[in-house]
């Protein structure tokens, strides 16, 4: 069954201030990148979604962006694909000789197999976010079984063009998900969901 660890927190917060905000983004995936590159050995952490610029068109590549793939590690420049039957062609000279900031960057199972891949996706999330990037990415543990959903934790980061910030996270091994937990409450999030039943199960005398 898909998704059986289906438990889950899910912090927001709207700080008002563009700067604050992805401070705190970035400190958040540099928290996740750490505790699930270090503390867990014998996982296999990847990393799902993408961020989109939030720019002035004239300092963007138009609908020209770099794909990241978990398959063999390979980043590939592509074209947005608008109406999903027709992909635009990249504008490698608006990315290359113009040098502007891709439009967009996508993270396809990037770290899947690969350790040091997804410590790069990471830290290459944490610069985009820094750069004014919106968007999301989701994070997942391991690959049970070779069952790609199968994770008993995953987290979920988004930044929006509004100006707010949210994580869900789906808990399971405490060390790799605990000091997540602990940074957003200590950092005033909103919580909402079924944590308080989930650590009463946990509780010994």
């Amino acid at each position: 069954m898909r998704h059986k660890f289906s438990n889950a927190v899910l912090f927001s917060k709207h700080p008002g201030d563009k700067r604050q905000l992805r401070s705190l983004c970035s400190r958040v995936i540099t928290i996740l990148s750490v505790l699930w590159s270090d503390c867990a050995p014998r996982r296999r952490p990847w990393i799902d979604g993408g961020f989109a610029a939030s720019f002035r068109q004239e300092e963007i590549a138009t609908d020209t962006g770099y794909k990241l793939s978990g398959i063999g590690g390979r980043v590939e420049v592509i074209g947005r694909d608008n109406d999903r039957r027709e992909r635009v062609r990249p504008n490698l000279v608006a990315i290359c000789g113009e040098r502007k900031w891709p439009a967009f960057v996508y993270f396809d199972e990037v770290g899947y197999d690969d350790r040091l891949f997804f410590r790069e996706g990471m830290d290459l999330a944490v610069e985009l976010v820094n750069a004014g990037y919106e968007g999301a990415i989701r994070c997942y543990s391991d690959c049970i079984d070779n069952e790609k959903y199968e994770n008993p934790e995953r987290c979920v980061i988004s930044i929006s063009e509004d100006g707010f910030l949210s994580i869900r996270i789906h808990w399971g091994d405490e060390i790799l998900i605990g000091p997540l937990l602990d940074f957003c409450r200590a950092e005033g999030f909103t919580e909402e969901d079924g944590r308080e039943e989930w650590e009463k199960g946990r509780k010994t005398a």
